[in-house]
């Protein structure tokens, strides 16, 4: 079974073709299922018929459901028995209708591109994942674009990083290595590229994934910013866990954890604080040995995956790190509680000590964010 991507928008037909060969009975039709990845809900169904192609099948489903991570299972009978094939997925908000590149133009020493956005609501957009990295040249540079054409320069509070790419991810390394090596044996780290970028690497296709490079993207606009930088990580896993083993210390599955947390270095790490995990144990960590100027973690959580911290997944515990401050006049104040848990296997004693913001799990994390910063 192969789909042409792995990372749909909302609304767009996911496209299914199957095959099958041998000596064995099949049918005339297929099935194929999606269901939630996390609650295993079945939220749409459709029939792949028999293609004029002996032995493939295809089909559509529909992704207009809530963003997130999903499970797509096809099931044959073959000689009267269910067989499967699960594949993982994900959906992701339609934002609005991207019209088109207007026509580029030099200003100064900068190449400017013109990207005209028709948005499908009104209000605030956080920009998320490789966003980080776009959001950091903006700081650096718009005072001096903006003053060359006589306007004044935007007045920004703070910016909410989530699940920011702004340190780079390995597998932005892998795609580039594999863009340039296609041979056989690196069919394992081909698959996990592809769940990453939604594409098959080649050298002429991978955009903004060679400014994802670890060493790449640490060494774009890295001045220091009097604009503090608020971070909000996860450690949940995406696409089935394919990812994982490629990615340096804990991830959410496409970002490291060195880059979400604004680390200074591209050393795997288990957590944004040297004294609490991403599960919200106090105990000492493999944390970072420094962050960059004006970066601060906020929250973590351990279950949340990279979709999870921006999207309306509930059922994640969210663990406050940097609380109970003011960060440029923006009050940072989680409600944060701290008990007492022994495992199943401590008899006696207190057991260990955590640290969670009380009831964060039956609220997402992009809006716990929101209903606490907004006041």
């Amino acid at each position: 079974m192969t789909l042409d991507k792995f990372r749909f928008t909302q609304g767009e037909p996911i496209l299914v073709v199957a095959s099958l060969s041998g000596r064995q009975v099949f049918g005339d039709t297929l099935s194929a299922t999606l269901e939630s990845a996390t609650k295993r809900d079945k939220v749409d169904s459709a029939d792949l018929p028999a293609t004029e192609d002996s032995g493939y099948y295809q089909g559509t489903i529909s992704s207009d459901h809530e963003p997130g991570e999903y499970r797509l299972i096809v099931e044959a009978r073959v000689d009267g028995r269910p067989v499967r094939h699960v594949s993982s997925l994900s959906i992701e908000p339609d934002l609005g209708d991207f019209g088109g590149i207007d026509s580029p133009y030099v200003s100064g020493n900068d190449l400017v591109i013109p990207v005209r956005f028709d948005p499908d609501h009104a209000g605030y957009y956080a920009l998320h994942s490789t966003g980080d990295l776009v959001t950091r040249h903006l700081l650096e540079n718009q005072a001096r674009w903006l003053q060359s054409e006589g306007l004044q320069p935007l007045k920004i509070l703070a910016v909410m990083d989530l699940a920011g790419a702004g340190g780079g991810t390995e597998l932005a390394d892998l795609a580039v290595s594999i863009a340039y090596n296609d041979s056989w044996y690196n069919w394992p780290v081909k698959q996990a590229v592809r769940a990453f970028t939604g594409i098959d690497p080649q050298p002429d296709n991978l955009g903004v994934v060679n400014d994802l490079q670890t060493n790449t993207a640490r060494n774009l606009s890295v001045g220091p910013t009097a604009i503090p930088r608020l971070r909000f990580v996860g450690g949940g896993s995406s696409y089935g866990g394919i990812t994982k083993p490629f990615i340096a210390g804990t991830d959410d599955g496409v970002v490291p954890t060195h880059s979400a947390c604004g680390a200074t270095t591209a050393s795997g790490i288990d957590s944004c604080s040297n004294s609490i995990s991403l599960a919200g144990k106090v105990s000492g960590q493999n944390g970072p040995s420094g962050l960059y100027y004006n970066h601060y973690p906020i929250l973590m959580s351990e279950g949340a995956n990279h979709s999870a911290v921006k999207d309306t997944q509930t059922g994640n515990i969210s663990v406050p790190v940097v609380n109970n401050t003011v960060l440029n006049g923006l009050q940072i104040d989680f409600a944060s509680r701290t008990y007492n848990q022994r495992a199943w296997w401590q008899l006696w004693g207190s057991g260990d000590q955590y640290v969670e913001v009380p009831n964060s799990n039956q609220t997402s994390m992009s809006n716990l964010l929101y209903t606490t910063l907004n006041n």
